[in-house]
């Protein structure tokens, strides 16, 4: 018996089921559980392999000595395993969910459950009795086997008898609210760490609210990484790091703001002349001599920006059609010369929200291929996003 203490109190080990099958997507060695509350040992889907018993119960006999009583709790019926022999050891009735009571041949109860732990249910029309305990001071999930460890990820296992996979997939997102650090697998390697973010993962969980689109990759190193304190980057480090960037595949590259000064122009045209499979894009403000020098270097795509909130007008003296006029001008100049135009709206997450419409659909008419919302100081939580 290989036990692993994964938090103060919380123990993990792993067992040779008696009933494998050799079957090639299941492991032999399936996962237990012991939480140490405090005032009992709860022991979740145990399985004492007959060779090692005498090892086993010496090692649960400690466990609930020291605690000064057990719980047997079952996630699924189909993980009864040692469970009612474990039980009548230490004279206490198995924990199954409602449904799983009568799939199973010994005595159960769904009272309530032992100081710190909780129980999850999954939606859907299966109701086969598979539960997942949060276990709350050691941030710890229990799963049967809708989770099951793989390569140090999570894959999701619906029951093949579930026939509302949108409810059953959407209701696991209620899992992303607590604040989970493990998450232990009856099937597979169990989550030591970052519980939560495998969970978030776990891309099944996020098909409820999938639409069809490509996301690539937009890269302003070369520009806006060089505002960091203390960076400086000759052309040559711009060209270099370019061709990195294009050999990881990133589609589109910044290769620099050319009107900023003379290195920023000579980087955008070793960049423009290297070659790469990425797309080269310039940078522009809403300014005649911004777009003339991306035109002068032949740059075929640009994203071209302008504040539009009030309190970044006011400070530079702009009113708001005076930027409007800029914005018309300097898209329809550019997209005339044969330039591919984003178009940024500078901390549009603070504009009037009247004021951002007319913007933007002023950009498009320009004749703007892209327009990107742009939260410039950080401050757009996601329900502000999804209005805009």
């Amino acid at each position: 018996m290989n036990v692993r203490e994964i938090a103060p109190g919380l123990h993990y080990w792993t067992a040779a089921h008696p009933a494998w099958n050799n079957a090639p997507d299941w492991p032999e060695q399936v996962g237990c559980v012991c939480y140490e509350t405090g005032r009992v040992a709860v022991l979740i889907d145990p399985l004492v392999p007959e060779a090692e018993q005498d090892v086993v119960y010496a090692t649960f006999d400690a466990w609930v000595e020291r605690c000064g009583g057990a719980a047997v709790l079952l996630t699924a019926p189909w993980h009864q395993r040692s469970a009612a022999v474990v039980a009548e050891r230490y004279d206490v009735i198995v924990w199954a969910h409602e449904t799983a009571g009568p799939r199973l041949s010994f005595a159960t109860q769904s009272g309530p459950l032992p100081e710190g732990v909780e129980h999850f249910v999954p939606a859907g029309t299966a109701a086969e009795g598979q539960v997942a305990f949060y276990l709350q001071p050691p941030r710890a999930l229990v799963v049967a086997e809708f989770f099951m460890g793989v390569n140090g990820r999570l894959q999701l296992l619906p029951s093949p008898a579930e026939r509302d996979l949108h409810a059953f997939r959407t209701s696991l997102l209620a899992l992303l609210e607590l604040p989970i650090d493990h998450v232990l697998v009856a099937h597979g390697e169990p989550v030591l760490r970052d519980g939560h973010e495998r969970i978030a993962e776990t891309g099944e969980l996020n098909e409820p609210y999938a639409f069809d689109a490509r996301v690539g990759f937009y890269d302003t190193t070369l520009r806006d990484g060089e505002q960091t304190v203390g960076v400086v980057l000759t052309p040559e480090d711009k060209l270099e790091l370019a061709r990195g960037l294009d050999e990881l595949g990133i589609e589109r590259i910044e290769a620099g703001f050319p009107r900023v000064s003379a290195d920023d122009r000579r980087a955008v045209e070793l960049i423009r002349d290297a070659g790469l499979r990425a797309e080269v894009w310039g940078f522009s403000r809403a300014v005649d001599a911004d777009v003339k020098a991306l035109v002068e270097l032949g740059v075929g795509a640009s994203v071209i920006e302008s504040p539009i909130s009030d309190l970044k007008l006011d400070a530079l003296g702009v009113d708001r059609e005076a930027m409007l006029e800029r914005i018309v001008y300097a898209i329809s100049y550019a997209v005339d010369q044969g330039i591919t135009v984003a178009f940024f709206g500078v901390d549009g997450t603070r504009a009037d929200l009247s004021y951002f419409e007319t913007v933007y659909k002023t950009a498009v008419e320009a004749g703007a291929h892209e327009v990107v919302v742009v939260d410039t100081i950080g401050i757009a939580t996601p329900e502000a996003v999804a209005d805009l």
